[in-house]
């Protein structure tokens, strides 16, 4: 059984999911692919390799850059269904060009102009929260039939595709608007993509749910389910932006609350721990609360430090 907390916030997402994603079609392709068709989601999983992949049906969404260009996006996951960890793949967004080749537009024409294109990075930013991407170039030879179909439909030899780490696929969760830059041109998602990242998101987990025998649905107290429990001094709620849940490497069982200080540009600042258990795990605790990262203070507010207390529950 799992001994981490990465098993609550798995927990804490199939309650919020359940009996919402009903298939319209199910169907088995003629290499054993299980194909299930949701009403404008498609997934596809190969039990022979274990390979799960969930993404929009098509290009619907579409973006018109200020220059003119109209381009195509379609939120993807792409992993395992085995999963005993609280994820197994990596959510990334794949473009292309209406009516031309995104390699051509970008003037990727040649190797050295590709290999380049491979090793840079392009800035992105989640609202005012700045980042860095790693970018990739596809050729319709090697996407592969769970990702290919719909492509030509656009009249596209090529794809594009933005990897988005953990951290930046939970910034894009709460950004109200996020933009990348790549040579120049600005491409921006907004509420249709995280829509359909919301729709992958509880197919994923209804996935991981058939998978896991342990888990009882009837029998689960919903105040011990969430990864931890955030409460705020004062009226202000700052969300969460980056927020890794602590590891519980000791295999302890417990409950541990700080109550900690943010300051208003969102960085954690004072950690005084109100309920202990083991040490090395409050040791943890306070080094991973450490590294989060809530929304600023809004400018109309007195620039002050906020108080709040979170509290992590830790079982096996």
């Amino acid at each position: 059984m799992l001994k981490k907390i990465t098993q609550l916030t798995l927990l804490f997402l199939l309650l919020s999911f359940i009996s919402i994603s009903v298939a319209q079609e199910v169907s088995i392709d003629n290499d054993g692919t299980e194909i299930t068709v949701y009403e404008d989601i498609i997934s596809f999983y190969d039990p022979f390799t274990d390979v799960l992949t969930i993404r929009s049906k098509s290009f619907n969404i579409s973006y018109q850059a200020s220059s003119g260009e109209k381009f195509r996006i379609m939120p993807v996951f792409s992993g395992t269904k085995e999963c005993n960890q609280e994820l197994c793949g990596d959510f990334f967004i794949r473009v292309i060009l209406e009516g031309s080749s995104i390699a051509d537009y970008f003037g990727m024409t040649n190797r050295n102009l590709l290999e380049e294109f491979f090793l840079s990075s392009y800035p992105i930013l989640f609202d005012e929260v700045r980042d860095n991407v790693s970018i990739s170039l596809i050729s319709n030879d090697n996407m592969g039939k769970m990702l290919m179909n719909n492509v030509t439909e656009y009249s596209s030899s090529t794809a594009m595709d933005i990897d988005l780490e953990k951290r930046q696929y939970y910034l894009l969760k709460k950004s109200s608007s996020t933009k990348v830059r790549i040579e120049g041109t600005v491409i921006e998602f907004g509420e249709e993509v995280k829509n359909h990242f919301s729709k992958i998101e509880k197919i994923l987990f209804e996935a991981y749910a058939q998978n896991t025998n342990e888990l009882n649905i009837t029998n689960i107290d919903d105040s011990q389910s969430a990864p931890y429990e955030l409460k705020w001094e004062g009226n202000i709620q700052r969300d969460p932006l980056v927020q890794p849940l602590p590891q519980n490497t000791t295999n302890a069982e417990g409950v541990i609350s700080v109550r900690f200080q943010v300051k208003p540009d969102g960085s954690v600042g004072l950690i005084i721990p109100l309920k202990k258990m083991d040490s090395e795990l409050e040791k943890e605790v306070q080094r991973t609360l450490r590294s989060w990262k809530f929304s600023k203070l809004p400018s109309g507010t007195p620039q002050q430090a906020q108080w709040g207390t979170i509290t992590f529950r830790f079982v096996f």
